[in-house]
């Protein structure tokens, strides 16, 4: 793939609306003001102002929805926009990918269809398919239904089944989109229902690793570790390798990739230590192998609610870019928070919205 100013095509990302049709309210430690209600009309803004936006269109096209996103694919838009090579012009996204906690978990499982239809009918309107993830609090939403709760939460969200992850060859050639589940080893979220064994595994790392009563409360833990809250989660090797295999067709396709979750996979996407995936370690040698390969270029994620930027500083650094989005949810009213990520030959322009800050993702030579 020739290096170049080329502007391939374009990818939107938003975190952590967790609406609910409640008051506002705080986080679990009351630091953090949130504004519940108020989460959809800054969806609403968001997606009104990627509507306005003009279509990329140009020899390089991605694929179509029906063919690369089903069964998240909405009828697409057409545009007179072109392929460009100015930096300054923005277009609107072919695929949005909503990185997690869509809803609050204050509803019961019977209001999951509707409060998830509220905040993916808002995104659609920007006129491209929407992939959402599943974070803590649509698990807090369908953990009524016990061993059914993947499986609703899947039909909620769209997913063809309860393994809630996915890859897609976004750009054919150039870039893959790749969208793990970081609650599959969880206790509230386990693949396989409240009794499986990722279910047991999920209790035994928690008593094992945070000696406190309230497995919520990282008080006591130092570092890293403060990561084992039984509001985070983490993954099996068998997920990992999956992504690896992935990582390793991207290669083979000579196509760049990044990776999308709910859940930060190292601790430079969290500017808090409870908010990294529990097994971030098995990750770490997969995000090095890729990333000084120059297929992985960045991770996205959710969650953390803050943002971070935590770019890679130069070739030299053996880990991808970590952008971690600012949440909708703690956006006062009035205000929006999300991205663009404009996919060039050699970097990403991920331009900002209301309170998500601009920046230039480059790539590493391969």
């Amino acid at each position: 793939m020739a290096e170049s100013g080329r502007l391939r095509g374009v990818l939107g990302l938003v975190a952590d609306t967790q609406y609910a049709d409640a008051d506002d309210g705080w986080s679990y430690d009351k630091s953090e003001k949130r504004y519940f209600r108020a989460s959809v009309d800054g969806t609403r803004m968001l997606a009104s102002a990627w509507a306005a936006l003009p279509v990329l269109v140009g020899d390089d096209e991605p694929e179509t929805p029906e063919a690369a996103l089903a069964p998240f694919a909405v009828s697409g838009r057409s545009g007179d926009g072109h392929a460009t090579e100015a930096d300054d012009v923005v277009f609107a996204p072919q695929m949005v990918v909503h990185l997690g906690d869509v809803v609050d978990g204050r509803h019961g499982t019977s209001h999951l269809v509707d409060a998830v239809h509220v905040i993916t009918s808002e995104l659609r309107k920007a006129g491209a398919p929407v992939v959402c993830l599943a974070g803590n609090h649509e698990f807090y939403h369908a953990r009524a239904e016990g061993d059914a709760a993947r499986e609703v939460l899947a039909g909620a969200l769209g997913w063809g089944d309860a393994t809630l992850r996915g890859s897609w060859s976004l750009l054919p050639g150039q870039l893959r989109v790749i969208c793990i589940d970081t609650y599959e080893i969880s206790v509230m979220g386990a693949l396989g229902g409240l009794e499986s064994e990722a279910a047991a595994q999920a209790a035994a790392l928690l008593a094992a690793n945070n000696p406190n009563e309230i497995k919520n409360s990282p008080e006591g833990l130092v570092g890293n570790d403060a990561r084992w809250v039984a509001f985070g989660g983490g993954t099996s090797e068998a997920q990992v390798q999956w992504l690896e295999a992935e990582l390793a067709a991207a290669a083979t396709a000579g196509e760049r990739a990044v990776v999308c979750s709910h859940v930060p996979l190292h601790p430079r996407g969290a500017e808090r230590p409870t908010n990294v995936v529990w097994n971030y370690e098995a990750f770490e040698s997969v995000l090095t192998t890729y990333a000084t390969a120059g297929v992985l270029v960045a991770c996205f994620a959710g969650h953390d609610h803050t943002g971070v930027f935590a770019l890679a500083e130069s070739d030299d650094d053996p880990l991808p870019h970590f952008v971690t989005l600012p949440a909708i949810l703690t956006s006062p009213p009035g205000t929006t928070a999300g991205a663009l990520a404009h996919i060039y030959d050699d970097r990403i322009e991920l331009v900002g919205f209301g309170n998500c800050p601009s920046a230039r993702l480059p790539f590493r030579k391969r």
